[in-house]
């Protein structure tokens, strides 16, 4: 419709009287000084009835065209509403992403971890492997309370590793029970012991709980000692010896170790070996 037949005048049926009268076409209305237009393109059809009363007749169809006006407070509430329940949401996904990326994450960096050992110990075991003519000593002591045997002061369990089993890449762990040891009726766990091509050792003990406890886990250099707490109905608290040993046999001649006893010189050998008192 072009703009002269919007503002054009024609006749039709009051609504109200249900006589012919005159009916206005306007594309727009000014309501309390607002300027009002109608939904989807249309126009107001406002009949002017010479019969009814004419301001009746235009405040009926703009009611019927134009919405209730919204307070002030309820257009506040709403954009507030809209504002903060994107912010909400927002955060909703955050939280929801994060939390599923946490699995995911934790995976990546114990693989990665995982590689990164595995190439450094990989890396130790070809350039600084262990020397042929040494050994490494494991022994494990669990000391008794004098309550439970007077005869008895400790239990034992202990193990060789050699150079060469540690260098197989083939090599089974090593599996120390109380059987090993006929004198150990009071100590109840399993000892697993392995060893790499660099030396680096490790121990675990596996209590009647049946959850594994690494007590030792590193290359040793000389004699170390270990202590380690005990378990009640397994093991009690002890130490573990770790000794790296050489098996070159030394030169010279051999000597017994009670050569003073054999020809009672003992006391001539402590005075040359202990230094002299102060007067």
């Amino acid at each position: 419709m072009r703009e002269r037949e919007i503002e054009s005048v024609t006749t039709g049926i009051c609504p109200k009287c249900g006589e012919k009268c005159e009916v206005i076409f306007k594309k727009n209305l000014i309501i309390n000084g607002l300027v009002r237009n109608p939904k989807n393109g249309r126009v107001f059809a406002i009949p002017y009835c010479r019969n009814c009363n004419k301001s009746n007749m235009q405040n009926q169809v703009v009611k019927e065209h134009v919405a209730p006006k919204k307070s002030k407070s309820y257009t506040l509430g709403i954009n507030l509403w809209r504002r903060y329940s994107r912010k909400a949401q927002s955060i909703i996904i955050l939280s929801i992403v994060t939390a599923s990326l946490v699995p995911f994450n934790n995976a990546i960096t114990n693989t990665v971890y995982s590689l990164l050992s595995g190439g450094k110990e990989y890396v130790r075991d070809v350039l600084f492997p262990l020397d042929n003519e040494k050994q490494i000593a494991i022994r494990l002591e669990f000391y008794l309370p004098t309550a439970l045997d007077n005869n008895v002061t400790a239990e034992t369990l202990s193990a060789l590793l050699s150079s060469s089993y540690c260098k197989n890449s083939k090599k089974e762990p090593i599996i120390l029970t109380p059987s090993d040891n006929k004198y150990a009726t009071h100590t109840n766990t399993i000892v697993t012991v392995t060893c790499r091509a660099s030396g680096k050792v490790t121990v675990k003990m596996i209590s009647q709980s049946g959850s594994p406890q690494t007590i030792y886990e590193s290359t040793p250099d000389g004699t170390e000692h270990i202590p380690f707490p005990g378990v009640p109905g397994s093991h009690f608290a002890g130490v573990l010896i770790v000794d790296l040993e050489g098996t070159k046999e030394p030169s010279g001649p051999w000597v017994p170790v009670n050569q003073c006893q054999l020809n009672n010189t003992c006391e001539e050998f402590l005075r040359h070996l202990l230094p002299e008192e102060k007067q």
